[in-house]
């Protein structure tokens, strides 16, 4: 019997593929210098779920966002090349209040970095990939799952993590007619922005 989420799933692979996206597989565990790095708020043991015996003082927490370990991925691979642009389907962890289990949805995180074209004669220094760039993968791989008219972009402005004036949260629209449904805030999908110059460094 078939499985939606999964053929979704196998789906966006295929569209991020053919977009020239390299899949990443990387640790659901992570650590607390790694998450302030890009975030520091965000750094609070309290929130995360810890082993009780890690292997290594690097791989103690249980990630609350793909973004790190996926960014630590593109970081390693920007060593060997000049233009990376990857991808990872995998698992997160949010604790909740009085369960035992903590909530594990599956997500995606991208992450693209250097320049927009491979350079060659005719362009021998192209220009680097911006958010624009991130938003036109985003808006073709909705197009290709068929989910565009579900979802819009919205304006994003109070995340640390990214550029100001320079990200977007992705919303699911109302279900509605007339203005005050087209107005109303949706509910949150994802959020999408070039990295803040701090955590970008």
């Amino acid at each position: 019997q078939a499985n939606p989420s999964l053929e979704l799933e196998e789906k966006s692979r295929d569209v991020l593929v053919g977009a020239g996206f390299d899949e990443a597989i990387t640790y659901s565990l992570t650590n607390m210098a790694s998450v302030a790095r890009l975030a520091p708020a965000e750094a609070d043991p309290a929130v995360f779920l810890k082993l009780a015996n890690p292997i290594t003082p690097e791989r103690e927490y249980l990630r609350r966002s793909g973004l790190p370990t996926l960014l630590e991925a593109l970081a390693l691979n920007l060593r060997e090349r000049e233009r990376v642009l990857l991808f990872e389907i995998g698992h997160i962890y949010l604790r909740r209040e009085g369960q035992l289990l903590p909530d594990q949805p599956r997500i995606l995180s991208i992450a693209m970095a250097g320049e927009r074209a491979p350079r060659s004669w005719l362009a021998p220094k192209p220009e680097p990939f911006d958010f624009f760039d991130l938003k036109g993968a985003v808006e073709t791989l909705l197009a290709r799952l068929n989910l565009a008219e579900q979802v819009r972009f919205a304006s994003l402005t109070d995340d640390p993590r990214f550029h100001p004036g320079r990200a977007a949260r992705l919303e699911l629209r109302p279900v509605g007619k007339g203005k005050q449904a087209s107005d109303a805030p949706g509910e949150s999908l994802g959020v999408l922005g070039e990295l803040h110059p701090g955590a970008r460094e």
